[in-house]
C-alpha cells in the first residue's frame, strides 16, 4: 500500500448519479489532507493444474484483472462540506455535518483529483518540482473510523473506492491517471 504525504489539495466534484458529469455540480477544495493510502483492487485469476501419472501435463493461469483502487484519506480537521459529499447527509457550513437518513441524502458518486508536491532530488535541499496529479475518475465513499482520545486530535477518515466509470461505453474512463504539472489548477 503507497502511502502519500505532501498532499497539497484535492478537489472533489460530484457526478451523476450514473457516473456523468453533472453541470450544476460545484467542486469542494480541501488543502487539510494529512494522507491518503492507495491500495490497488485486482481479481486474482484461476489457476488450474493437470496432473497424469506423477507428472505435471499442464498449468492454466488467468491473468489477474485490475479493477482499479481503495482510497484511505485522513484529513487535519473537520470540514462538514467535504463530508457531505464523500459520505452523505447534510452539511449547511463547514463546522456541521449531519449523517444521511434516508436515500435522498445518500452520495453521489464523484470524480477526485489529488495534487501532491513532486521533488526531484531526495536530499534535504531538494526543491519543488511542480505536482503529481491523480484523477480518479468515478468514486464512491463512505466514512471510515475516528479515534478520539485524550491529548490527541480528532481526524476525519474517508474510505473511496475509484473505479472504471463504464456509465458511457463509447467512452470508458479509467480508475486513476497521473501526470506531472506545474501548478494547481
Amino acid at each position: 500500500m503507497a502511502v502519500l504525504y505532501g498532499i497539497r489539495q484535492i478537489r472533489w466534484t460530484p457526478l451523476l448519479d450514473g457516473g456523468g458529469a453533472d453541470a450544476s455540480a460545484t467542486a469542494i477544495n480541501s488543502t487539510k489532507i494529512q494522507s491518503m493510502d492507495i491500495a490497488p483492487v485486482y481479481v486474482e485469476g484461476n489457476e488450474a493444474t493437470q496432473r497424469g501419472g506423477d507428472d505435471i501435463v499442464a498449468i492454466i493461469k488467468e491473468d489477474d484483472n485490475f479493477l482499479g483502487v481503495d482510497l484511505t484519506i485522513n484529513t487535519a480537521a473537520f470540514e462538514g462540506g467535504l463530508k457531505a459529499a464523500i459520505a452523505g447527509g447534510t452539511s449547511s457550513s463547514d463546522d456541521q455535518w449531519s449523517a444521511p437518513i434516508d436515500d435522498t441524502e445518500m452520495p453521489y458518486p464523484g470524480e477526485l483529483k489529488v495534487w501532491v508536491a513532486n521533488y526531484t532530488e531526495s536530499d534535504s535541499e531538494s526543491t519543488q518540482d511542480g505536482f503529481i496529479l491523480y484523477t480518479f475518475n468515478f468514486c464512491k465513499g463512505k466514512l471510515g473510523t475516528q479515534n478520539p482520545a485524550d491529548q490527541s486530535f480528532t481526524n476525519e477518515q474517508f474510505i473511496i473506492r475509484a473505479r472504471r466509470n463504464e456509465s458511457n461505453p463509447s467512452d470508458i474512463e479509467p480508475a486513476i491517471e497521473m501526470e506531472v504539472v506545474a501548478t494547481i489548477s
